[in-house]
């Protein structure tokens, strides 16, 4: 950002029961310290879990920056 405070924007989407894909802001985080994708992907589990969408049947997708991202991916 111009401000240098880095911040990450985390989105839900879902499909609902009648078959519409739904997006939704659930965070919007700044980013303390290096901007990584190690601290990135902790930013995004701890939301996850907020929330508790933390479980196996649920993968983070990042929308840019994949490769930069291997945190993310389940072992």
């Amino acid at each position: 950002s111009p401000n240098q405070h880095p911040f990450l924007a985390i989105v839900a989407h879902y499909v609902t029961n009648d078959g519409k894909l739904e997006e939704l802001l659930i965070d919007f985080r700044e980013i303390v310290g290096e901007h990584s994708g190690e601290n990135m992907a902790e930013e995004v589990w701890t939301t996850l879990e907020l929330y508790g969408l933390n479980n196996e049947d649920r993968v983070p997708a990042p929308a840019d920056d994949w490769e930069d991202l291997p945190e993310l991916i389940p072992a």
